[in-house]
């Protein structure tokens, strides 16, 4: 796994990470400007869950986790596997692992498009159960708003403290939406999106 540690190991005890997922257009933006004390990029390669948890492994005490990756209604794009409702329990213990990662008010933030849209707020509530995490999600498409996505996650479950670790810059330069194939609008994938080499 790749890692962009804005915070130099040995010094500030990180109290906020963030995971984005290699999947996503213009990743490498991401990376660089999200306005977190680490950054760890997920590969396409393995399971995105099984990377979190080993990363999620070597913290604690952490204030909020983000994660950055392709949605659709109640499934998620991590590495090379899509969680959803229908596996969520093959995942269970590593979810539940990520509990000792977090402090007492734990915040867990996912943006991808669609996440939380209508039965997916059963999905991201499981996720806030197993983790006992305050998390938060979208139920709308999440993006650039040129293709009719926004940064607000509209879901919560617990009481989110988390600030925002996009600033305005990022918002305006990330034209993309991060959304599976097949939950994307036509006018969206037919627009051609940038990719940072």
């Amino acid at each position: 796994m790749s890692t962009n540690n804005t915070v130099p190991q040995g010094s500030l005890t990180p109290t906020s990470i963030a995971f984005v997922d290699d999947g996503i257009a213009q990743s490498e933006e991401l990376l660089k400007t999200l306005q977190t004390d680490r950054v760890f990029l997920l590969n396409d390669q393995s399971s995105g869950v099984e990377q979190i948890t080993q990363t999620l492994a070597q913290y604690s005490d952490l204030e909020s986790v983000h994660i950055f990756s392709h949605g659709s209604q109640g499934k998620l794009q991590l590495g090379n596997t899509i969680l959803n409702q229908t596996n969520l329990t093959d995942y269970q213990a590593e979810l539940e692992s990520w509990q000792t990662a977090f402090s007492h008010h734990g915040d867990l933030l996912f943006y991808g498009c669609n996440l939380a849209a209508a039965d997916g707020s059963t999905f991201v509530e499981q996720i806030s159960q197993l983790t006992q995490a305050d998390v938060a999600a979208s139920n709308n498409l999440t993006g650039h708003s040129s293709l009719g996505g926004d940064w607000e996650l509209e879901v919560h479950f617990g009481h989110l403290e988390t600030a925002a670790i996009l600033n305005n810059a990022t918002q305006a330069t990330y034209v993309g939406l991060l959304a599976t194939a097949l939950s994307l609008p036509a006018m969206a994938v037919a627009l051609p999106v940038p990719r940072l080499t």
